[in-house]
């Protein structure tokens, strides 16, 4: 499965790429994998990854950042990136939109929040392009009716 992960991010990710990874990224201590990771990489810790091996992996040079959320303005868009989801997050009674994982695709998108964790079926285990996030809460998110 490493392979699969790895071939998938380096096909979507440039090396001046900045990616922000919502955590579960090291299980363990083994933080080889990341050598071979294309991208500056910050990371939102998760509930598996372990402070010591995070903090190797910040050390060596592999993620950029580890932290517990990260803020983002782009495109006229507020977005808030952290590993668990919410009811409540910053700027969301101003529209940010929650960019999360933890659920394992247990939970479709909902009109502000959506699970960008590798085994959703939107992220296919890559990363996905902050631009595609409002078109796929769009897409599988809930549904207005028309009535």
């Amino acid at each position: 499965m490493h392979e699969v992960f790895i071939r998938r991010w380096n096909n979507t990710v440039e090396d001046d790429d900045r990616v922000i990874y919502v955590g579960d990224l090291i299980f363990g201590n083994d933080i080889s994998i990341l050598k071979e990771l294309r991208g500056h990489i910050i990371v939102n810790t998760g509930n598996h990854d372990k402070h010591s091996a995070m903090n190797k992996a910040l050390r060596q040079g592999y993620v950029q950042s580890v932290q517990s959320y990260t803020g983002l303005y782009l495109a006229g868009q507020n977005y808030h990136f952290q590993h668990f989801p919410a009811l409540d997050w910053p700027g969301k009674d101003k529209g940010a939109i929650l960019v999360h994982g933890h659920m394992h695709n247990k939970y479709p998108p909902t009109e502000q929040s959506i699970d960008v964790g590798v085994d959703t079926p939107w992220a296919n285990f890559a990363p996905i392009p902050i631009e595609r996030i409002p078109s796929l809460i769009k897409k599988y998110g809930p549904k207005v009716s028309s009535s």
